[in-house]
């Protein structure tokens, strides 16, 4: 039964982490029932059981996404290269080197992000909070599939473009900024950020799959800094761990997490998001219905 759980666990870390359906909503409602039906006796999850699957979800990206990944690292050794030999300069019209700069951009927005759930989960991490925001991100994925109606004039100006090498000037830089407050949204539980990264880069005019590419390209620092964080915590505290379950969980978000983001890629491209909003709609009217009948 350990394993089953375990493998369970696995399995809706890397789904709800790359789907816009709030992944820590749904740990939080799995959790809450396993302790009630299950008990703490047959399965009690740790923080390194977190950490490990929050790194199957973090290796499934760099899987998934492993050529982008490597000309960014790249860019990031030339930028150091030319830092040490005085010659950098920042005006580029190097693809990937635009790309490293909105990346860096948009992950600035980390460290309010940061600051802020360390106030917004005391104080918003409870289920009903969690039920409504849940609603909130159904109403996102109808957006989603449909921001290509909306007049054009309430979208930022610039190119739909799949290449960022198509974009001239500074405008790169303001659709990294509009990415990053949307991200910064999504520090209120139940609020997917996959779905505020989604709706984000579309709003900032890109195409769809250009926008599934960064929202993911741009999740790798976050989940990396929440691995770090977490890592801090274990190690001072001391690790707990049972390997066989625990290892099972992460391989089991690996290649969830895998599937996942060929089904959003696809949803996204194809407008299909509206069937995520209308199952958080439903989840969260289950879970108030719940909290009203105590």
């Amino acid at each position: 039964m350990e394993l089953l759980i375990a493998l369970f666990f696995g399995v809706v870390q890397g789904a709800t982490e790359f789907l816009p359906i709030s992944g820590g909503a749904h740990l939080a409602m799995i959790q809450n029932f396993n302790q009630t039906i299950f008990g703490e006796a047959l399965f009690s999850p740790t923080l390194t059981f977190d950490i490990l699957l929050r790194l199957g979800t973090l290796l499934a990206i760099i899987f998934v996404f492993f050529s982008d990944i490597k000309l960014l690292w790249n860019e990031f050794l030339c930028i150091i290269s030319e830092l040490w030999k005085r010659q950098f300069s920042f005006h580029t019209d190097r693809p990937y080197r635009k790309l490293f700069y909105m990346l860096f951009v948009t992950t600035l927005f980390l460290i309010p992000a940061v600051i802020l759930s360390e106030y917004t989960g005391a104080y918003l991490n409870t289920l009903p909070v969690i039920a409504g925001t849940m609603m909130v991100t159904g109403v996102v994925n109808f957006f989603i599939d449909k921001i290509d109606k909306f007049p054009k004039k309430l979208w930022f100006s610039g190119l739909h473009t799949t290449e960022f090498s198509e974009l001239s000037g500074g405008s790169y830089l303001k659709k990294a900024v509009t990415v990053g407050v949307f991200q910064l949204a999504s520090v209120i539980p139940g609020l997917s950020r996959c779905a505020m990264n989604i709706l984000g880069g579309l709003y900032a005019g890109f195409r769809r799959d250009a926008t599934v590419r960064y929202a993911f390209l741009s999740a790798i620092p976050v989940l990396a800094a929440k691995i770090l964080l977490q890592a801090v915590t274990v190690l001072q505290d001391g690790i707990r761990m049972n390997w066989v379950p625990y290892l099972l969980g992460m391989i089991a978000a690996f290649f969830s997490g895998v599937v996942s983001i060929e089904i959003i890629r696809t949803a996204v491209r194809k407008g299909y998001c509206k069937r995520f909003g209308v199952y958080c709609l439903v989840i969260g009217i289950i879970i108030l219905v719940i909290q009203m009948r105590g």
